[in-house]
């Protein structure tokens, strides 16, 4: 059969060994895209628009432009690799269902825009800065997720949740609203550079039985608070 089929708004991939690209999306427009692929690549997603891509079966994602505008993107299947731009003005980019085993997003979060990630026993490269009051939620339990910093800062009035078994935070975090809640899974580790204003910065055993995870501790400001809290599970 053919190896594309578009029949508004569903597009039907069938070719495991090829490539797809998805075209620039505007004005509320709305998506799904169902099949079997081995490359995804989906141009910038604006203006509310949506492309659904739960049911996709493919071994890569990568995103050529970035998403702006209240636009929304759902992964839902197994990756090799996710790659990710600049995602702004209240986007979301849902992987919370999508086993992913690399994720590197080479861009920036902005102005209150929502990412959720899921990589158990992946890992996560971010090289952007997370800002404007952005939530970020990434869970890899068996994974390790590495904040790069291309300046000086990487988190700037964020909220954010990760679950790792290794998280570095390369650059400072900074502001009056900033939020992170670490849970470190066995044998674990935590590593930061420093800690600015209000920031407040909770981690916590995954298990109450696990070892104590290795802490390299960075600068922590006069009104910045790093704690540890209870275990998640007793």
């Amino acid at each position: 059969g053919p190896k594309v089929i578009e029949f508004d708004p569903l597009t039907f991939l069938n070719d495991p060994d090829g490539e797809y690209t998805v075209k620039s999306l505007h004005g509320g427009k709305e998506i799904q895209i169902e099949g079997k692929i081995k490359t995804l690549k989906i141009n910038s997603v604006n203006e509310h628009a949506v492309i659904d891509a739960s049911k996709l079966d493919a071994e890569e994602i990568i995103f050529l432009g970035g998403m702006n505008g209240g636009a929304k993107v759902i992964l839902g299947k197994k990756l090799r690799k996710l790659v990710l731009r600049d995602i702004n003005d209240k986007s979301t980019l849902d992987a919370s269902a999508c086993e992913i085993a690399e994720i590197v997003l080479t861009g920036a979060v902005n102005s209150r825009s929502t990412v959720k990630l899921h990589a158990p026993k992946g890992s996560v490269e971010i090289f952007g800065e997370i800002n404007d009051h952005s939530q970020i939620e990434i869970t890899a339990p068996g994974g390790t997720v590495l904040f790069k910093s291309r300046g000086d800062a990487i988190i700037n009035d964020s909220r954010l949740e990760i679950v790792a078994k290794d998280l570095e935070l390369r650059g400072a975090i900074n502001g009056l609203e900033a939020q992170l809640t670490v849970t470190l899974t066995k044998d674990g580790s935590l590593k930061f550079r420093r800690l600015n204003g209000e920031v407040r910065l909770n981690w916590r055993k995954a298990d109450t039985g696990d070892p104590m995870p290795r802490i390299d501790a960075g600068e922590v400001g006069s009104r910045a608070h790093f704690n540890m809290v209870p275990a998640l599970k007793k």
